[in-house]
């Protein structure tokens, strides 16, 4: 028997207005995940790739066509509540890491928690918890200038997971890094994705992140051309 999902899309499509006529960015997007399961994303530049994950994401709304996360159908609910899915539910690691360069890592990691009211002192020990657990333990106090690009990434990881999110969403997120600080957070990544079962969507153009996910779905000119699973 299979899984219940834990998010769908259904004939999903997103068209941008242009001066010179509609951008038809992403055509009949129809996709299935599973709880726990790794996926990359992957494809040339302008696929479609980063249109589709914020779509997932909740940050940008379809043009039609529907997309359903833990039960929950995005064009049912308000605003507010996709803020809340936004915040609680779904974790988000970007190319650029958005730390907050004023504070500190501990606390850019509880900024979610406080963003949904938790108990401050609650908060503050689960960020130090997780900075402990991907070894930033010594960095905790550390501003954004004075962490190397690496544990800056691990910084915005943990920032991602505080909530302890059912989805992480990841847009090229060893993109600026070099190879072998990259291949900690991929290792990083994956190593959430398995002991935590959080759900992982990776948008990548590196091939070799790529076939380290259960599986791959490669866009092209805005349409899905091949959804495979590793055997």
């Amino acid at each position: 028997m299979s899984k219940k999902l834990i998010l769908e899309l259904n004939a999903v499509n997103k068209v941008f207005p242009h001066q010179c006529g509609p951008v038809s960015a992403l055509k009949n997007i129809n996709v299935q995940v599973e709880p726990g399961e790794s996926i990359a994303i992957s494809g040339v530049s302008g696929a479609g790739k980063s249109t589709l994950l914020h779509l997932i994401g909740a940050l940008d709304y379809p043009s039609s066509g529907g997309i359903i996360f833990e039960g929950a159908d995005f064009a049912r609910l308000d605003p507010l509540s996709l803020a809340r899915i936004r915040n609680s539910r779904i974790g988000f690691v970007f190319q650029f890491h958005h730390l907050l360069p004023e504070f500190n890592s501990w606390e850019n990691v509880m900024i979610p928690a406080l963003i949904a009211r938790k108990d401050e002192a609650e908060a503050r020990k689960r960020a130090r918890t997780i900075l402990d657990d991907l070894g930033l333990s010594a960095r905790i106090y550390h501003r954004l200038g004075e962490l190397s690009g690496g544990e800056q990434q691990r910084v915005a990881v943990a920032r991602a997971v505080m909530l302890e999110p059912g989805l992480l969403l990841c847009d090229e997120p060893t993109g600026n890094l070099d190879a072998e600080t990259g291949k900690r957070v991929e290792d990083l990544l994956l190593d959430l994705n398995q002991k935590k079962n959080i759900t992982l969507v990776v948008v990548t153009h590196n091939e070799i992140l790529a076939k380290r996910m259960q599986r791959v779905i490669r866009l092209f000119n805005g349409e899905i051309i091949s959804d495979s699973k590793r055997v």
